[in-house]
């Protein structure tokens, strides 16, 4: 993981969707953690898929926007409505 670079974990997520693809006609992806950042660009760029899930998505960097980025990458694909659940453990 110390020698992996953005276009390194970039290619792992075209080639799972082109490997998804090939598999069926319709790809439900799951991503978690920085997956759900890699998949979202990768979604934005026109990839394509039936539907995402998201868990415990890296989108909290510090900067207080990474919400409204990840609000305006979604608009971008059609059919995407935004839905987050969240719970919060006391």
């Amino acid at each position: 993981m110390g020698r992996a670079r953005l276009p390194d974990w970039e290619a792992d997520v075209a080639e799972a969707l082109q490997i998804g693809a090939a598999l069926g006609d319709e790809v439900i992806v799951m991503g978690c953690s920085t997956g759900c950042t890699l998949l979202t660009t990768a979604l934005a760029q026109g990839a394509r898929a039936k539907g995402i899930v998201h868990v415990s998505p890296n989108y909290g960097l510090g900067t207080g926007q990474c919400r409204h980025c990840y609000r305006c990458l979604l608009c971008g694909l059609g059919g995407v409505t935004w839905q987050a659940k969240s719970k919060r453990l006391r």
